[in-house]
């Protein structure tokens, strides 16, 4: 009994740890992302339509057709990101240490079963 409650107990750090290290990993990455995307938003509704006043008045051509094909550009850009996000965020492997410590230990228990 006392084996199993020093199993538990260290099986217990070690989840608290690496919840303590996949907390901070993901807390940063989300301010920084959240960070840099409130900066582009408002970078970018500013210098937008400026950029397609100017370029419209400087090619003669209507801004309502101009700014239909900025707006394009920007789907297909943030169509390229958000699924780069998503390939970043099938990679990440949290609790990966207590994953394989726990299949060792289930490993290891069905062997130690098998014998009389």
């Amino acid at each position: 009994m006392g084996a199993a409650v020093t199993y538990a107990e260290a099986r217990g750090q070690l989840l608290q740890i690496e919840a303590q290290e996949a907390v901070q990993q993901v807390a940063g990455a989300a301010r920084a992302g959240i960070i840099g995307a409130a900066a582009v938003i408002l970078g970018w509704l500013l210098i937008v339509p400026a950029g397609i006043s100017l370029l419209s008045s400087r090619l003669g051509i209507r801004w309502e057709y101009l700014a239909m094909g900025v707006a394009g550009f920007h789907f297909i850009v943030g169509l390229i990101y958000l699924l780069a996000s998503r390939r970043r965020s099938a990679a990440l492997r949290p609790f990966q240490e207590s994953i394989n410590q726990f299949r060792e230990d289930r490993a290891w228990i069905i062997k130690n079963r098998q014998k009389p």
